[in-house]
Parts: structure tokens; C-alpha cells; sequence
């Protein structure tokens, strides 16, 4: 079992007995009290403690509640968490400033959320509600629980208190009244409801209460347990976590069961693991270990201790939860005081201080729990530095380190690291490097190196050489010196210039520039662009070979290349003489420029002068010109004014008829309409009948010309229906142009000769 894990039980005990029990984690590195002071009535401003009974740590451990019973008081002191030390703060006394329920003020308990005090007071009766300021812990006045006012019963000679840990419930153990009362906890004012009581003998059941004097809550809150003192019991009772009611169990008595040591039972408490019940006798000046059944909370006696002493300390065997005793220490003797009559103590909860009620001292005697790392060195101890840390020297343990234990870094470049010699807690002097010792060698071209002064830690400051010192020169021609910058201990990078470091040598040599990466001049270029543009339209551009630094020869274009292209159909192309660099005067054409375009048309020639052909010339009027594609139309002439014929004399006799049926219906306006078909067929037909009436005799053509006009006006009725009708109507400019082409067809019948 490490250090870390032992546990510790500490007893007040007086004459009497074995008083208030409070387990606690132990110390980590030893197992023994340090007596530190004692906060004594009436010393200073310190007031409350005569008669002192009861004493309890706040959760933040910030702050130390002791009650005095013969002052009907509860006395708050702050806590100096560093050295568990305590500064009287205030006084709460009964019947002063409105505060009731302190008479005989005995046990005491701090809310697990610290912001509620409760006071069980023997003489009075009573329990007494206090709020707490967390910061300064001083408490406020809330209620008083009076026993027998408002149904609440079970206070008379109220001795023990006890709150759940989840802080929902508040028990208390009434001497006088052989019982255990219950409370329910408002946790916002800290107010109290009673809830029941459970009374010795009870329905014939509960057992173990007379003179019940002190009561405990195990860690998981499922289990209460009072100790009986005219009983010599502990009784035991399951709780209900959300009422706080109490169901009874079982009863452990002196003498029965092989349990030894209850005899005038006085305090109770449960172990941090909730493994075990520890019980004091105070008669049989004997302190009971019982293992305690978590499912059911019932007791099984495992160890008992006898001989009562002030105060007393045991190491707990976390497994079995049996005891070792440790120490005592007596009021009185090694100058320990405060400890006369001892009542209750207390733990705080960083385990690093005891506290204990001294009733005939009315004191509050102040413990420090040795352990290594608290500044003193104890037995067993080969050091003690005030600090549990590694490093220094003495060690986590308070041993000595060994020799190779490096206890003081350099804290410079010119400071000398220090080792534990291995024979001594401490650190040896801090040593410096001598003056010629090199604490910063030159970091590079453009660093100085730095030496220790010999009277200082730090290495001196970095220096740089100067800004003009050159740290790295020219390489060659595209190449930069760098100098330092006077600034860092490095030379700056290496740079190259893109600066011309070969100027041109002729119109066709180019000049050489850096490329900013090389220290050399690039390679000697010649340049193949153009050296002498051309002079004219007849003249050739030069350009440089790539191998010359000169430009070639002037030379011109030769006779064949056309230099000045036709600006209109009555220009003429000019080409180069091959012996000048201009092209030749401007020349204009006599030749044909525009074709005849049409049967009245005439030809038209250049001037000689202009780039554009003359205005467009006609045939006179009345000059023949081609006849008309129409069967029927008349022979044309030309009209003087435009290109096309014009319409002559029509057509006479019988063929003016035939014409006629040389047309088509779907042509022009009907081209992309759909005719009716029979309009088709009636106007071929008519074409037949009419053709058949040429050369035959009067009688027969003029029947046959009466059954052609029938045929046409047939079709002329049809090509009007298809112009009305609702669906896909006949397009009008289409039924127009086939009714004219049908009713001329017609008229062209009816006027034939007979």
C-alpha cells in the first residue's frame, strides 16, 4: 500500500469516553500530528467556545465552525488553507440579534454544498438554520426547529447531527427523546421541513436508540446509523433517498453477536469507501470496527481497540477497514493544549489539518498533519525543502537525491549547471564561467563571437560586424559583392545582378544581360530581327543573318512584284522596276468594265481616267427584245430606260384561247398552298375540250366550247368554297390569283369564235 492510498481515523476522547468520530484521507507522507496553536474563549477578540462540544470544516475548507455549549454559541473562524491556522471571524449566540435554537448548542454540520450551517442544541431542544456566505463564511440567521412547536418531535436533548451527502435530508439524534428526527432540506434557503421520527421501540420494531447520541449517513446515502448510548448499540436503518425516511434494519448490541466495546455508545461514523462502521464506547473507553454490507447495510463486528486517550490517531487498512494505531496526543504534554475534556474533532478536506473541541479548555486546539514537504523536518526525514517536488535536491520523499540529480539548469550562457552532491537537501552555490570562457561562438561570416564577463549569468549580447565589412565578394562578371548588414550573423544570400554585361556591337549584335542566376555573361548572341526596314513599296526589309554584327546589303523588290494592287475595275496593277524602291505612277484602264446585263443592256468601257466604270447604258425604245415565257402575254420591246423587254401586241384568234390552259393554278401566290384536287382536274379538262374544238365544225366547237365553260366555272365555285371553308381556309392571295387565272381562262372561251 502506497502512501497515497493510507487512511486515517482520528478520535477525541476525554474522561468520559471516546467523543465525535470524522474520518478522513491521511496524509501523504506521514502518519502524525504537528500541534500548531490554539484558538482559546476569550483570548483576543474570541468569544463562543466555552463549554466547546462540536466542530466541523466547510466543503471548500475555507472556513471552521466550533459550538459552545455552556455559551449557547457557535464561534466561525477562517481557515488559512496554506497552514490550516484560523482567524476568529464572528459569533452566533442564542437570543442575540434574533438568532434562536443554540441553547447548549452541541453538534454541528456544513451543507455538502457549503452554503448552509445546522446546529443541534441539547439544552434547548433545538436545531438552528444558518445561511453561509461562501466568501467570508459568516452566517445569517434562517429558522430554528423547535422540538414539540409545529408537530415536530424527537430534538429533546439534541446531541448528533447528520446531513445526506446528495443534501436533501438533515438527522438528528435526541437523547432524551430515544430517537432520530428527520428532515427534508430546501437547498436554495436551507430551510427545514419535518419529515418523521423514529423512537426506540417503536411499532415494536426500532431498537438501539436510548440515549441516542450521535447518527452518521453512509457515502451512497442509503444507510443511516445512531449510536444508542444507555442502549450500548448502533442501530441501522435503510433511507429513502427522495423522502429522507428512515426503515429499521437491524441493531448491534454489546455483548451480542460477539460485538465487545458499545458499552455507553457515543459516536458514529462511516469510512470515505463506506466499507466499514466505526464505533465508539465511551464507557468501555473502546472504539468498535464493524465491515458494513453496501446492498443492505448491516454490520459485522472485525476489530476492537480499547484505551481512551485525548486524541488519537489510527491508519485504516482500506481492505479489511481494520485499525493500526499511530499516536496519541494529550493535552498538556509536549506542549500540545486545548485538549482537555476533548469532544469532537474535525478533518479538513485536503487532509492537512485537525481540529478538536476542548470543552474544559473552551478551546478549538489546531492540528497539522506531518507530512513530507511541509517545511519541517520529522523523524524519518532526511530533508524537508517545504515542497513535495523532485529536482531540488530533497526529493518527493524527503531523501537526499543522488549526486547525478541536476538541481539548477544554467539559466545563461555564461552559468554553470549545478548536481546534487547526494549528502545534502539543498542546491550547492550557483557558480558562473570564467571571464575567457566562449558562452556565443560566431553563428556566421557576419557574427562576432561573445566571452563571459565573469560576473554575469547572461551571455552578452549577440554582436554583428559592421554593415560595410563584405562577407562574400563578386564571382564574376553577373555576380554582387554582399556586405553584412550589421543587423544578423549571416551574410546575406548570394545575389545576382540582370544589369547588361556586354553592350551590342552592331545594328545586328545583341546586348548580353544577366539572367540573375549565373555569375557569367551569357554567350555572345547575334540578332535576327529586321536592321533596315523597307524604304517603299519596291523595297525589301534586311534582317540580320544571326552570325554578323553588320547589317546585309540594301536590296529591292524584283520587276515581277506587283506593288500597287487595282483600286476599281477601271484601275490597272502596277509592278516594280527592280531599280527603285517606289512603284511607278498610278495607270488607268480603256477596257469593257461592265457586260451587258439583259436583252436591253448595253456594254460600258473605261475612260481612261476614272477607277470606276461609267454609269450603266440601255437599248432606245422600241428596240426588239426576247418574247414573253406566257403563251398568252404579248411580243416586248425594250423601254430606253431599264435592261428587260416590255410587253407589245397581244395575242389574237384561237390562240388567245389555248393560252389560256398553258398556265398552272399553283403557281406564283398558290405555290405553297394545297388546291382542292378537282379544281385540277375541271381546269385540265376544260384545256382538252377547248383544244379539241380547234379545226372541227361550228356545231361540234361550239358544244364543246359550251362544256369547257361549264368545266371552268365548276372550278371557279370550287377554288371559292376553298376559300371559306373553316379548316385549313384557302389563302386569299392564293383562291385570288387562281379565280382571276380561271375567270380570264373562262372570258377567253366564251369571246372564241364559233
Amino acid at each position: 500500500m502506497t502512501r497515497s492510498q493510507r487512511f486515517f481515523l482520528v478520535i477525541a476522547a476525554t474522561w468520559l469516553g471516546a467523543g465525535l468520530l470524522q474520518a478522513a484521507a491521511g496524509p501523504t507522507a506521514s502518519s502524525y500530528l504537528r500541534f500548531l496553536e490554539v484558538e482559546r474563549n476569550g483570548s483576543g477578540s474570541i468569544t463562543g467556545l466555552d463549554g466547546a462540544s462540536g466542530v466541523a470544516v466547510s466543503p471548500d475548507g475555507r472556513t471552521v465552525y466550533a459550538t459552545g455549549e455552556v455559551d449557547d454559541a457557535l464561534a466561525v473562524f477562517h481557515r488559512d488553507s496554506a497552514t490550516g491556522a484560523l482567524t476568529f471571524v464572528e459569533m452566533k449566540q442564542d437570543a442575540v440579534d434574533g438568532v434562536d435554537g443554540l441553547n447548549g448548542a452541541h453538534g454541528v454540520v456544513v451543507s455538502p454544498d457549503g452554503v448552509h450551517v445546522y446546529v443541534a442544541s441539547k439544552t434547548g431542544d433545538a436545531l438552528a438554520v444558518f445561511s453561509r456566505d461562501v466568501d467570508t463564511g459568516a452566517l445569517t440567521f434562517v429558522q430554528a426547529k423547535n422540538d414539540g412547536v409545529g408537530k415536530v418531535n424527537g430534538l429533546d436533548g439534541a446531541e448528533g447531527i447528520a446531513i445526506s451527502p446528495d443534501g436533501a435530508h438533515v438527522y438528528v439524534a435526541g437523547r432524551n427523546d430515544d430517537s432520530l428526527a428527520v428532515f427534508s432540506r430546501d437547498a436554495a434557503t436551507g430551510a427545514l421541513t419535518y419529515v418523521e421520527i423514529q423512537r426506540d421501540g417503536y411499532a415494536g420494531v426500532v431498537q438501539g436508540l436510548l440515549g441516542a447520541k450521535a447518527v452518521a449517513v453512509s457515502p451512497d446515502g442509503a444507510h443511516v446509523y445512531a449510536a444508542g448510548s444507555l442502549e450500548n448499540a448502533v442501530a441501522v436503518f435503510g433511507r429513502d433517498a427522495a423522502t429522507g425516511k428512515l426503515t429499521f434494519i437491524e441493531v448491534q448490541r454489546e455483548g451480542q453477536n460477539g460485538v465487545l466495546g458499545l458499552f455507553g455508545a457515543k459516536a458514529v461514523t462511516v469510512s470515505l469507501d463506506g466499507a466499514n462502521l466505526y464505533v465508539a464506547g465511551g464507557y468501555d473507553d473502546a472504539l468498535v470496527v464493524f465491515d458494513r454490507n453496501p446492498e443492505t447495510g448491516m454490520l459485522t463486528s472485525v476489530q476492537l481497540l480499547e484505551d481512551g486517550v485525548g486524541v488519537a490517531v489510527f491508519e485504516r487498512d482500506p481492505a479489511t477497514g481494520t485499525l493500526t494505531y499511530v499516536e496519541r496526543l494529550r493535552d498538556g504534554i509536549a506542549g500540545v493544549d486545548g485538549l482537555h475534556k476533548a469532544q469532537a474533532v474535525a478533518v479538513s478536506p485536503d487532509g492537512a489539518s485537525v481540529y478538536a473541541a476542548g470543552s474544559a479548555d473552551t478551546a478549538v486546539a489546531v492540528f497539522r498533519v506531518r507530512r513530507c514537504g511541509d517545511g519541517v523536518l520529522d523523524p524519518g526525514e532526511q530533508c524537508d525543502d517545504g515542497n513535495v517536488q523532485d529536482g531540488d535536491c530533497c526529493s518527493s520523499t524527503c531523501r537526499f537525491e543522488p549526486a547525478t540529480t541536476l538541481c539548477r539548469p544554467a539559466a545563461g550562457g555564461c552559468d554553470v549547471a549545478e548536481f546534487c552532491t547526494g549528502a545534502s537537501g539543498s542546491c550547492p552555490a550557483d557558480l558562473l564561467e570564467p571571464s575567457a570562457f566562449e558562452c556565443r561562438g560566431a553563428m556566421g561570416s557576419c557574427d562576432e563571437a561573445e566571452l563571459c564577463t565573469g560576473t554575469d549569468s547572461a551571455c552578452p549580447a549577440d554582436a554583428f560586424k559592421p554593415a560595410a565589412v563584405e562577407c562574400r565578394p563578386a564571382a564574376g562578371d553577373c555576380d554582387v559583392a554582399e556586405t553584412c548588414t550589421g543587423t544578423g550573423p549571416t551574410c546575406p544570400a548570394d545575389a545576382k545582378t540582370t544589369a547588361v554585361c556586354r553592350p551590342a556591337a552592331g545594328d545586328c549584335d545583341v546586348a548580353e544581360r544577366c539572367d540573375g542566376v549565373s555569375n557569367d555573361c551569357p554567350a555572345d548572341g547575334k540578332s535576327t530581327a529586321v536592321c533596315r526596314p523597307a524604304a517603299g513599296a519596291c523595297d525589301v526589309e534586311e534582317r540580320c543573318d544571326g552570325v554578323s554584327d553588320a547589317c546585309p546589303a540594301d536590296a529591292l523588290q524584283p520587276a515581277t512584284v506587283e506593288c500597287r494592287p487595282a483600286a476599281g475595275v477601271c484601275d490597272v496593277a502596277e509592278t516594280c522596276t527592280g531599280t527603285s524602291p517606289t512603284c511607278p505612277a498610278d495607270a488607268k484602264s480603256t477596257a469593257v468594265c461592265r457586260p451587258a446585263a439583259g436583252a436591253c443592256d448595253v456594254e460600258e468601257h473605261c475612260d481612261g481616267v476614272s477607277d470606276a466604270c461609267p454609269a450603266d447604258g440601255f437599248e432606245p425604245a422600241g428596240t426588239a427584245c426576247s418574247a414573253e415565257a406566257d403563251a398568252c402575254a404579248p411580243a416586248r420591246s425594250c423601254t430606253g430606260a431599264t435592261a428587260e423587254c416590255r410587253t407589245a401586241e397581244p395575242k389574237v384568234g384561237f390562240a388567245a384561247v389555248l393560252c389560256a390552259f398553258d398556265r398552272h393554278l399553283d403557281q406564283g401566290a398558290c405555290r405553297s398552298q394545297t388546291l382542292p384536287p378537282d379544281t385540277g382536274r375541271l381546269f385540265t379538262r376544260a384545256g382538252t375540250l377547248v383544244t379539241q374544238a380547234e379545226g372541227v365544225p361550228p356545231a361540234r366547237k361550239r358544244r364543246l366550247l359550251q362544256q369547257a365553260a361549264g368545266l371552268l366555272k365548276r372550278a371557279g365555285r370550287s377554288i371559292a368554297r376553298a376559300g371559306r371553308r373553316k379548316h385549313a381556309p384557302l389563302a386569299a392571295d392564293c383562291a385570288n390569283a387562281a379565280e382571276a387565272m380561271i375567270s380570264d381562262a373562262l372570258g377567253r372561251v366564251l369571246a372564241a369564235p364559233r
